[in-house]
């Protein structure tokens, strides 16, 4: 069975908070979901930050419970292509994070899946949702 990790940012304008939702499934089973709010300098990045800190707490909670491999399934592409390396890391957020992603890699199986925002894939929707929480919406 694969663990699948649904992740999402987001960012409130009025209040200039961030968020972001997690959701962990085995097979079509929800184990666990997440809502955090974010403050702080990462919120330059609006939601991206959200989505980053999103990653890698999925990672973190991956760890945490020895799940030897996740998917990691986001709507923004820099979720992957900064893990990887196949964007520049610009600011010390994305170089950070760059850096997690290689070191995790080397204890456990990540993979990434991309899924399209607001296509009607209800897990996906369902951390969007957790997201904006997280970010007072």
């Amino acid at each position: 069975m694969e663990y699948i990790v649904y992740i999402d940012g987001s960012f409130n304008v009025k209040t200039e908070k961030g968020g972001y939702g997690l959701v962990i499934t085995k097979g079509e089973e929800i184990l666990y979901e997440e809502s955090k709010e974010l403050t702080g300098d990462g919120l330059s990045m609006r939601n991206v930050f959200g989505e980053i800190v999103g990653a890698c707490r999925a990672v973190e909670l991956a760890y945490m419970y020895k799940i030897p491999k996740i998917i990691i399934a986001y709507d923004y592409e820099g979720i992957e292509k900064w893990a990887s390396g196949a964007w520049k890391r610009k600011n010390e957020y994305t170089r950070t994070y760059h850096e997690y992603m290689q070191k995790a890699q080397k204890g456990m199986q990540i993979e990434f899946r991309k899924i399209k925002a607001h296509s009607g894939n209800k897990l996906n929707d369902r951390a969007d949702i957790l997201a904006k929480k997280g970010a007072g919406f």
